[in-house]
């Protein structure tokens, strides 16, 4: 594994060989490696998503809020998610510190409402529904109002690492994430 620091040599270097006489700004590649990254996470994970925590980054002490217009409680994302194909999208696991009885589950907008306008919805008290907004969780009416906060394990994009925090890829795709990042540089350089 790498740090997003060394991922970005390794790209600028390798533009260096092809485009000798190309200095490439920083946050042009570094935008073209998040490009990359999204698409290896996609393709790596689009039919089995159950080896994704490994990949997550964990945040703590996320608070959880109460919309006084809706009633409904929600947490705000601590940082972006990666886009994913299922209903959990970039939020693999949701946690509280204080129950270990409670489970957060992902659920669709639909399952949501459904929930919300029956008693089929209260009948099981430690199942907690969550549905992933752009950036934020909303939680259905089972989340209980005594808890302030909860832990979160999400997939982030590229740039919320840290130049020297160590990039997560998906075993034997660490080649495909710097091709696929010059690929898309020399396509938006062709013009140059």
């Amino acid at each position: 594994m790498a740090t997003k620091q060394n991922l970005i040599d390794l790209v600028y270097q390798d533009l260096l060989r092809v485009k000798p006489d190309v200095r490439y700004p920083r946050p042009l590649i570094e935008h073209n490696i998040a490009k990359a990254w999204n698409q290896i996470l996609f393709d790596a994970f689009n039919k089995d998503l159950s080896s994704l925590s490994f990949y997550a980054k964990e945040y703590t002490g996320v608070v959880v809020a109460l919309d006084a217009t809706t009633g409904v409680r929600y947490s705000t994302l601590p940082v972006a998610i990666s886009q994913l194909p299922d209903k959990a999208a970039g939020v693999r696991r949701i946690s509280t510190t204080t129950s270990r009885v409670l489970q957060f589950i992902p659920i669709s907008e639909e399952v949501a409402e459904l929930k919300a306008s029956s008693e089929v919805g209260t009948v099981d008290t430690h199942k907690i529904g969550f549905v992933v907004r752009y950036n934020k969780v909303e939680y259905d009416s089972n989340m209980p109002g005594t808890i302030a906060t909860v832990k979160m394990s999400l997939v982030v994009p590229f740039d919320v690492y840290g130049l020297t925090e160590t990039v997560p890829i998906p075993s034997g795709k660490d080649e495909d994430l710097i091709r696929l990042a010059l690929q898309f540089m020399l396509l938006q350089t062709q013009g140059e």
